[in-house]
């Protein structure tokens, strides 16, 4: 581990959520007080050497819950909001057509949601009127909703006209979670440069290897590649932990608690 190691003390720290100081705080975004600590003083080295949670966060919930379609010959766009919840491609589909086909009733059209057995698109097609399924970028100009629902089913793109058939032009992406990223100031001020050349307070990237409703467990392969270097002793006393995805936003699991265990050096 080379001289700072040689030179110092070494103990495990646990955080887990459930110590958080405010108990109504979300257990993917909390403060935890270590002042009382004494291995806390004088830190010169941090190392996230594991992570716990159940991988519980819905693959549809707010803002991401809205999905939009214009019909030909109507008042133009009928956006619905889908229950928040984890659902599977022909779920969410079933869905769909449940919450949006009440809304054509005057119109006297019925949309149906099929995916193919071969390619796996999915395929919306309307009974009378034509119509078009309006992607992230045009449902946010025509509706005012940024919901990343139309993707999920696989439409990036608008349908260059209505019609009686609209098929997607990707899979679906029902995944979930798949990977997420430990934030914390205090342990990891700047400690990933990233592709959009901000700094960010990083402990570490964590895999979500796990199905829906099972547990996360990552440990460090590595201690040495993991570990954090500060240029200075430091006193960590109050530490805001968070779990977010790659583009900042807050993780939201529905049960259980989030554990880090991490290895402290210090004077």
């Amino acid at each position: 581990m080379g001289s700072t190691a040689d030179s110092t003390f070494s103990r495990l720290l646990r955080i887990d959520s459930s110590q958080r100081l405010v108990a109504s705080d979300p257990i993917t975004q909390f403060n935890v007080n270590l002042s009382r600590m004494t291995e806390t003083n004088d830190v010169v080295r941090v190392v996230l050497k594991s992570v716990s949670f159940s991988n519980s966060m819905y693959n549809v919930q707010a803002p991401n819950d809205k999905f939009t379609v214009f019909v030909t010959n109507s008042t133009g766009f009928f956006t619905v909001t889908l229950p928040e919840g984890f659902y599977s491609t022909a779920q969410l589909m079933a869905a769909l057509e449940g919450l949006i086909n009440p809304l054509l009733v005057p119109f006297a059209t019925v949309l149906t949601f099929t995916q193919d057995p071969i390619n796996s698109l999915v395929t919306v097609t309307s009974s009378l009127e034509t119509v078009s399924i309006l992607s992230q970028v045009l449902q946010l100009s025509q509706t005012g909703f940024d919901s990343k629902l139309p993707g999920f089913l696989g439409f990036f793109t608008d349908s260059p006209a209505p019609a009686l058939a609209v098929t997607a032009t990707k899979i679906p992406n029902l995944y979930g979670l798949t990977n997420c990223y430990v934030h914390c100031q205090q342990m990891a001020e700047a400690n990933v440069v990233d592709g959009d050349v901000e700094a960010h307070d990083i402990l570490a990237q964590v895999p979500v290897q796990v199905p829906y409703g099972q547990f996360v467990h990552y440990e460090l392969n590595d201690e040495l590649l993991g570990a954090i270097n500060f240029s200075s002793e430091r006193n960590l006393d109050i530490l805001d932990i968070s779990l977010r995805d790659i583009d900042q936003n807050l993780i939201q699991l529905n049960t259980g608690s989030l554990t880090l265990l991490v290895k402290l050096y210090y004077l």
